[in-house]
């Protein structure tokens, strides 16, 4: 007897019950190909020399041969004929041009007290007039009382040079309290030197 059950066909003989699928069987059926997405990855393809399988590569992506180190991304490329830049040796201080000022002349008496015989015309002590400074000094003798005279009444002077005054004449006075001042000015100051008469 046989029967049709789900598909399958049932055949009784001799008490045993055969049953065989109807239609094609999934598991005799020629395999077809498979669709691979066009963005998938091929599968890995082993290396003809290690049996590894190699890693696949993107498309577009240029191959890497093996063993050859790749440069770091950091790592600027190098320039032909680049060297490491040499220390710069600091420039002096600038200078200027202007020459420094040169020192100013400075008047000097002495002494700032002589004693003197003025009425006898004796005027046996002298006066040095000396430039302490730089540069030139221009002097000069201020005002005498009546009778009193001086070798130079003025002149210039060099830095540390000096100049030898003498006294002279008859006073037709006495000076009140017995002395008087001779004034001395110049382009390095002014000075007096007080005369006492004998």
């Amino acid at each position: 007897m046989a029967l049709i059950i789900g598909g399958v066909l049932v055949v009784a003989a001799g008490g045993v019950f055969v049953g065989q699928r109807l239609g094609h069987d999934p598991a005799v059926l020629p395999p077809q190909a498979v669709a691979t997405p066009s963005g998938a990855a091929p599968a890995p393809t082993t290396s003809p020399d290690s049996g590894s399988p190699a890693p696949a590569t993107s498309p577009g992506a240029p191959a890497t041969k093996a063993g050859t180190p790749t440069a770091a991304a950091s790592d600027p490329p190098a320039r032909a004929g680049d060297s490491p830049s040499p220390a710069r040796t600091p420039l002096p201080p600038k200078q200027s041009g202007a020459p420094a000022p040169a020192a100013a002349p400075v008047l000097s008496l002495r002494p700032t007290g002589v004693r003197e015989y003025c009425a006898n015309g004796e005027w046996p002590d002298t006066l040095v007039v000396h430039n302490s400074g730089g540069g030139s000094l221009i002097w000069s003798v201020g005002q005498l009382p009546d009778g009193v005279t001086v070798s130079e009444d003025g002149g210039s002077l060099a830095a540390d040079a000096s100049q030898v005054i003498t006294l002279g004449g008859r006073t037709e006075l006495p000076p009140a309290n017995g002395r008087f001042t001779i004034g001395f000015s110049s382009n390095g100051g002014s000075g007096r030197v007080t005369v006492t008469c004998a």
